[in-house]
């Protein structure tokens, strides 16, 4: 502990400190406070890149940024959302099998198509069959 002589600085408050610092202590604290500050930014930094490298499928890292996809408006995924080619494909194949093709027979679906009422809890379009049949199911129960 040194006598505080001349020149008295009070501590930033940040530094959760009483009392007041001789020039030599004030300088020491304001240099490790400004350290330790750029090394939280770094740290924050990097990890920001990596989520930004990221897909948010499958959580692997993509390591070319030319291999960062983003997803089609269509397939009703969060904004800024990244996705590695092989999630790309494989979100891109799931919507055009759910666009065109019946959820429940998967047969090829022609140009009419029926959406499922939403308490059959059914992802995916019908043909005119299978909702008919599902019209039944539901009419059956609830009667």
């Amino acid at each position: 502990m040194k006598e505080l002589t001349g020149h008295k600085y009070k501590p930033s408050p940040e530094w959760n400190m009483q009392g007041l610092l001789c020039s030599d202590c004030h300088i020491e604290k304001t240099r490790d406070f400004v350290l330790k500050a750029e090394e939280e930014r770094r740290r924050e930094l990097e990890q920001k890149e990596k989520e930004d490298r990221t897909c948010d499928v499958c959580n692997n890292v993509i390591a070319l940024d030319t291999d960062k996809k983003k997803p089609e408006w269509k397939w009703n995924m969060d904004t800024g959302t990244v996705l590695c080619p092989q999630c790309y494909e494989k979100t891109e194949a799931d919507f055009n099998r759910k666009l065109n093709f019946c959820a429940i027979c998967d047969i090829k679906m022609g140009f009419i198509r029926y959406n499922p009422k939403p308490k059959w809890r059914i992802h995916g379009q019908l043909c005119r069959k299978c909702w008919d049949e599902q019209n039944l199911k539901s009419k059956k129960i609830d009667a």
